[in-house]
């Protein structure tokens, strides 16, 4: 019988083990399958905004003779000034670690690029493992298997661990979850102990070490871990609360709260700078304070629990006394120590902002803004209900049973979801990925005690007598209970059978396809935008693989100071958001990137910080090279997304604190252009800098307004794809991107009878074969006339656009003029006689 017993419990075993593995094959086939045409090409496609950059560190730090240090300043972004990294220093390590390894210390690019794209899709399919000892630790196996299959299945955390999907958010899932595994580990079915007979417990010492060092690898992974501190630090201090006022001693969890918080401070401890303690991109004081903070509060909640124990004081006198002492240190603090104040208060406010500082960045980043509850439902359908309604069963049981299990679930969902923003007020749904794990557990055992309660309870009724009330109670209510579980897993099918797929397919299905079907990267056209830049543009004299050394502090503002380029160095001017893409595959160096750096700003005093924004916002060509100028920047890409009156233009109307009615009011009273006609990115992008006369409705009458040409944008480049976008009353089409180069032009002077009109106009042609007429317009006042022309005759420099001698018309005279590529790039003269 023994033997029989044990082979049974090894059958079970490997049934479970089997089972583990297929759900893990399951992950890696939903996060590379999909995708793996789109990511696997040339270039090899890293999803967009971070991912790409960490690909950039990476790339740096193998390929630059270097390895294993990893650059903290780098001054291929944000040009001209360069940034320090706010990236945590792990999960780029790890990956450079695994990479170095398998080349057997000789990594190629090559390399890198059959490996890396796979790095997200393995880490999060191993996210499998962690959530099933999680979930038997506190339910059962079948709980924990199903828990495991959620999160495999799980479309939020799935689309962010897609093949090439290379950006930290899943190593922020790995290094949390891995942390609350440990901590549960720690706590479940510990009891009651005297102090020094826990301090005697090795097991407790174990699980205390491995939660504190998992906490410190998830601080290294991402600065922002301070969300796991947090709830850590809530769980310890309610639940020794909770059991002090039920007369229960546990400072056992006071210990550990304490030795792995210090664990974790230690781990960061050497990454504090960059620049400074107190400026510090990754780790600073905010760091420090939080982590100190914590420590300190645990000691004194111990020391005061155990003095008002030994003077017999009731048990409420202890939450009163904490209370009491938060509000006179929050005093404190607030009048007397300002700096520690504004610090904390900071750290509350990134709940909402992140790191940007901007009050309509929720507004205008998809992902910054909050979840809701729909957004609940539309990311996890049904599971979402299921989890609440599980939630508060675990609620029920945790006052019943008083597990700490039971505790720290309560306490791990409720902040998770403040932080995705079910509450509009507060949080971004972009943690939207966090909540994906709880979901998984939570949804895991209600789905899995529900049908085992209906199954149970279905065999419960045999035992009634036949034909009794009670027998038919069980088996209706039994039914009832299973035929909800499977139509809440179901839902809307098959009511939308007659619907395309996948919208005929049960919702969290749908959600499934779609998150393992979109792949977070830029269009095509991008891609051999930047593919051209990188071969076509001069080299920047900037080492792309270099370690940089960062700039000193300037010791009278404090403020970083500028890096120092060399001077044949230049920017790249385009929107922020592919700021990035811009530093990995063209090895060039953007003014705007996606850390919302170098899109500039105007003051409430009409003040300018130039940047992205405010240069394509700009009206006045002047006024625009003068951003150029100042910020070094010698090409622009003028695309699609920020050209768009309706939608990239109105956001970036907001980002620079522009009047966003100047632009985009219709309510025209004269024949005049509006700002939107006259802006640099309309100009740019849909007329090419030329002059152009364009079709208004000015009191239901049709004219045509004269937008002029600019004198210092020639178009070197522009992509395949057509872009069509409604512009007033009709309808422009042209390329999605386009490269113009920033220059002197040309200067062509004459003279002619005084009030006559002169036209000067050259045919081109671009690298599409599309052609038109750049043209520019006056009139003279008193005989002399000079035109700036942007394009030399013929083939320009480094590009595939062609364009014609330039025609100059005054009056009946047409003379045909040459312009030589150092007449354009010098600013020379030529005199028509």
């Amino acid at each position: 019988m023994i033997g029989l017993s044990i082979m049974k419990a090894t059958y079970k075993k490997i049934l479970i083990f089997g089972l583990l593995v297929l759900i893990f094959g399951l992950a890696m086939f939903l996060r590379v399958f999909f995708v793996s045409n789109t990511v696997l090409s040339d270039p090899v496609k890293y999803s967009a905004d971070d991912g790409v950059y960490h690909m950039r560190l990476v790339e740096n730090e193998l390929l630059g003779n270097h390895f294993p240090s990893r650059i903290y300043f780098d001054p291929f972004t944000y040009f001209p000034y360069g940034t320090y990294i706010h990236f945590g220093p792990l999960y780029d390590q790890l990956l450079a670690v695994i990479i170095w390894l398998i080349c057997l210390g000789h990594p190629t690019l090559a390399a890198i690029n059959k490996i890396a794209p796979f790095y997200p899709a393995v880490m999060g399919s191993l996210v499998v493992f962690l959530v099933y000892f999680f979930a038997k630790k506190i339910w059962s196996r079948p709980v924990a298997v199903f828990s495991a299959f959620l999160i495999a299945i799980m479309p939020p955390f799935l689309f962010r661990s897609l093949l090439g999907n290379t950006d930290h958010h899943v190593g922020e899932v790995f290094f949390s979850t891995l942390a609350v595994l440990f901590f549960v580990y720690l706590i479940v079915g510990r009891k009651e102990k005297d102090l020094r007979e826990v301090i005697r417990d090795k097991k407790f010492w174990l699980f205390t070490i491995l939660t504190g060092i998992a906490l410190g690898m998830y601080f290294l992974v991402w600065t922002g871990a301070l969300l796991f501190l947090f709830i850590i630090f809530c769980f310890v201090i309610a639940y020794y609360l909770i059991k002090y006022l039920l007369g229960q001693n546990e400072e056992w969890i006071l210990l550990a709260g304490c030795v792995i918080f210090l664990i974790a401070l230690l781990m960061i401890a050497p990454f504090f700078g960059h620049p400074n303690f107190l400026q510090g991109r990754i780790y600073s004081v905010q760091h420090f304070l939080c982590f100190s903070g914590g420590i300190l509060t645990f000691l004194i909640t111990g020391l005061a629990g155990y003095y008002l124990r030994k003077k017999n004081k009731k048990a409420y006198f202890l939450p009163l006394v904490l209370f009491l002492g938060s509000v006179i240190l929050a005093v404190v603090l607030r009048f007397l120590i300002p700096a520690v104040w504004d610090t904390l208060i900071k750290i509350a406010l990134e709940v909402n902002s992140g790191m940007v500082d901007n009050k309509f960045a929720r507004q205008m980043i998809g992902e910054m803004s909050p979840l809701r509850i729909r957004g609940g439902f539309a990311n996890f359908s049904a599971l979402f209900y299921l989890s609440l309604v599980s939630l508060g069963i675990i609620f029920y049981k945790f006052v019943k049973e008083r597990k700490p299990e039971h505790l720290l679930l309560i306490v791990w969902t409720s902040i998770i979801l403040f932080v995705v923003g079910i509450v509009p007020a507060f949080g971004q749904n972009r943690n939207s990925y966090y909540l994906s794990v709880v979901i998984s557990l939570l949804a895991g055992f209600i789905i899995v005690e529900g049908f085992k309660f209906g199954w149970l309870a279905m065999r419960k009724a045999n035992e009634f007598t036949k034909g009794s009330y009670s027998r038919f109670y069980f088996y209706v209510s039994s039914a009832v209970l299973i035929f909800n579980m499977v139509f809440f897993s179901l839902y809307p099918f098959p009511f939308n059978i007659d619907n395309t797929f996948p919208s005929n397919v049960p919702d969290l299905m749908r959600s499934i396809v779609e998150a393992a079907q979109s792949p977070v990267i830029i269009g095509d056209d991008w891609y051999s935008t930047l593919i051209w830049l990188r071969y076509n543009t001069p080299d920047p004299g900037l080492d792309y693989y270099a370690l940089y050394k960062a700039p000193p502090i300037d010791k009278k503002t404090g403020k970083v100071e500028p890096y120092q380029y060399p001077a044949q160095a230049y920017g790249i001017l385009a929107r922020c958001d592919v700021g990035h893409d811009i530093t990995y595959y063209s090895h060039r160096m953007p003014v705007a990137n996606p850390f919302q750096q170098g899109i500039g700003y105007i003051n409430d005093d009409g003040s300018v910080v130039p940047g992205e924004g405010t240069f394509f916002l700009a009206t006045d060509e002047s006024k625009a090279t003068g951003y150029l100028d100042q910020l070094r920047a010698k090409y622009v890409i003028a695309s699609n997304s920020l050209s768009d009156p309706n939608n990239g233009f109105k956001m970036y109307l907001k980002w620079v604190n522009a009047n966003m009615q100047e632009y985009t009011s219709n309510n025209i009273s004269e024949a005049e252009p509006t700002k939107f006609d006259l802006a640099m990115s309309t100009r740019l992008y849909f007329l090419d800098g030329s002059m152009t006369l364009v079709s208004k409705i000015v009191k239901d009458n049709k004219v045509s307004l004269l937008i002029p040409a600019l004198n210092h944008f020639r178009l070197l480049y522009e992509s395949k794809s057509d872009n069509t976008v409604l512009w007033g009353q009709e309808y422009k089409t042209t390329k999605q991107v386009k490269v113009f180069e920033y220059v002197k032009g040309a200067k062509i002077s004459g003279k002619a009878t005084p009030g006559s009109e002169i036209i000067i106009s050259t045919n081109v042609k671009t690298n599409q074969n599309r052609e038109f007429i750049y043209q520019q317009v006056l009139k003279t006042e008193n005989g002399n006339f000079e035109f700036i022309v942007p394009y030399a005759t013929g083939k320009q420099e480094k590009s595939d656009v062609l364009a014609g001698d330039y025609t100059v018309k005054m009056g009946n005279s047409i003379r045909n003029i040459k312009v030589l590529e150092s007449d354009v790039l010098q600013g020379k003269t030529i005199v028509i006689n």
